[in-house]
């Protein structure tokens, strides 16, 4: 969270290969990235909550993975926010 940041956004990575965070963990796959207004903290706990929905879903996370492009990744998950709503 930051001071001053006007709007709160998400921004999703997918690596193919993975990558290792967390060396008693398989190496990560997806990685969420958020930025939000530190004056607004619910704003951010309510996004980790439905982003957390969505993580959870072994179905969900091969469908954000098997995203052909940015787009289709974009469309992917707004579509599993919908679905996990």
């Amino acid at each position: 969270m930051i001071a001053g940041v006007r709007r709160t956004v998400v921004g999703l990575i997918v690596i193919p290969g993975g990558l290792d965070l967390d060396a008693a963990q398989p190496p990560s796959t997806l990685v969420f990235a958020i930025a939000g207004d530190a004056s607004r903290p619910w704003e951010h706990v309510r996004l980790l909550a439905r982003l957390s929905r969505i993580a959870v879903d072994d179905a969900a996370r091969k469908r954000l993975r098997e995203s052909a492009d940015d787009a289709a990744l974009f469309r992917a998950l707004l579509e599993e926010d919908a679905r996990h709503g």
